[in-house]
């Protein structure tokens, strides 16, 4: 006899399949519309908690040879928000971070970034200290551009003859 009551599994999304998210500190409104998100694109999605930050990020993200450590952070948190994508194409990360734009209730995500070769054994505090040393040094190259810009604007305001 068919089970008529048997709920049926996706097939999932294939520009999302063997993709991750690794989610820090989000703001409860940002928390449920971004797992909606993830559930409607069946991408697999982990909230990290503050204990968990001197694990592997690999570890973290489920990539095979990178093991979980006896480690167990116990000192403050950071507070800015992150999210660290695995397996993602340049299309899907584009297509994520779009959705996310254009999701009512995902507000500013502070920090992020794409699990690497360079980064994947690096804990949680150290992906947050360069990509925080990162965004530092990106917004002040954009100040400094900006003022590059005014400047010839304010020398075309000084009359001519002076």
């Amino acid at each position: 006899m068919r089970n008529f009551f048997k709920k049926k599994k996706k097939a999932g999304n294939p520009m999302y399949q063997g993709a991750m998210v690794l989610l820090y500190n989000l703001k409860v409104d940002s928390v449920i519309a971004l797992e909606m998100l993830c559930d409607s694109l069946d991408l697999k999605y982990v909230h990290i908690a503050p204990a968990e930050y001197l694990q592997p990020i690999g570890a973290l993200a489920e990539i095979s040879g990178v093991a979980r450590t006896e480690e167990v952070y116990e000192g403050p948190g950071f507070s800015e928000t992150m999210i660290v994508m695995k397996n993602f194409t340049a299309v899907a990360m584009n297509d994520f971070l779009d959705r996310m734009k254009r999701t009512r209730g995902i507000y500013e995500i502070d920090l992020r970034a794409i699990v690497t070769p360079n980064n994947l054994r690096w804990n949680s505090l150290q992906l947050r200290e360069e990509l925080a040393a990162e965004k530092k040094k990106i917004e002040q190259a954009e100040a400094v551009e900006e003022q590059g810009q005014e400047a010839p604007a304010a020398q075309q305001e000084v009359p001519e003859g002076e």
